[in-house]
């Protein structure tokens, strides 16, 4: 560029340009640009001008402002494009298909809903509810199985309160020999007999049966097991 008188007034009408640009844009001090000879690289500027480029962009697709802030802060410019262009990239990608993320999305949304509904107190089932849900077999074929009477482990699971802990063992243990020790956790069987049992409500009535007074002994004694296995299950309390 030439030295001579032409060559400086090119320059300060240039400044003067530059100037007029920054403070429209309200980004230039009345003493900072006119005394430079180029606008200093200002963090404070580059964020407010990268601001204004992302909001027209994302509010009406306007790419005036990045020209414009590109023409009125030169040392800038290749920032300033720079952004746009990941303003741009970022805009295509918001509503984009992306199917490398599919896999991952469900296997969140899947553990979400595990926590959830492993949240949710869940109903406890009598034992023998417990039993039917694990073999799928009806209550006679677990009881044949179970070599127990019917009636016998109906009772027993309607009142598994009254039961002893000997006898709870011997049903949930004759109950695991039939699913060959899998489906039935030892623990949770056993606590099943403090469960309240829907059999205990008759399909006519809207309350439970009140407390009948039963004992165990009474239970094992009203039953139709034979006079020897009335004994086992009594030598068991």
């Amino acid at each position: 560029m030439s030295d001579g008188p032409e060559g400086n007034q090119a320059n300060n009408a240039n400044k003067k340009q530059i100037l007029r640009f920054a403070q429209d844009d309200g980004l230039a001090q009345d003493d900072g640009l006119a005394q430079d000879d180029g606008l200093a690289q200002d963090d404070d500027v580059l964020a407010q001008c990268q601001l204004e480029i992302e909001r027209a962009w994302n509010d009406a697709k306007d790419d005036a402002p990045v020209h414009r802030l590109a023409a009125a802060h030169p040392e800038l410019a290749e920032q300033l494009y720079d952004f746009f262009a990941d303003v741009i990239e970022a805009g295509d990608h918001l509503d984009r298909p992306r199917p490398e993320f599919a896999e991952m999305d469900r296997r969140v949304r899947d553990m979400l809903g595990k926590a959830r509904h492993d949240d949710q107190p869940k109903e406890p089932k009598p034992f023998l509810g417990l039993v039917r849900d694990v073999t799928a077999k009806p209550i006679d074929a677990i009881a044949a199985s179970m070599e127990v009477p019917l009636d016998f482990l109906v009772d027993a699971s309607k009142n598994g309160t009254l039961l002893p802990l000997a006898a709870r063992k011997e049903l949930v243990r004759r109950a695991r020999v039939i699913t060959n020790f899998g489906g039935i956790d030892e623990s949770e069987a056993l606590a099943s007999f403090d469960a309240s049992s829907r059999l205990r409500r008759a399909a006519s009535r809207d309350k439970a049966y009140a407390p009948s007074g039963v004992t165990y002994p009474g239970l094992v004694q009203r039953s139709s097991l034979s006079a020897a296995e009335k004994k086992f299950w009594l030598d068991l309390a």
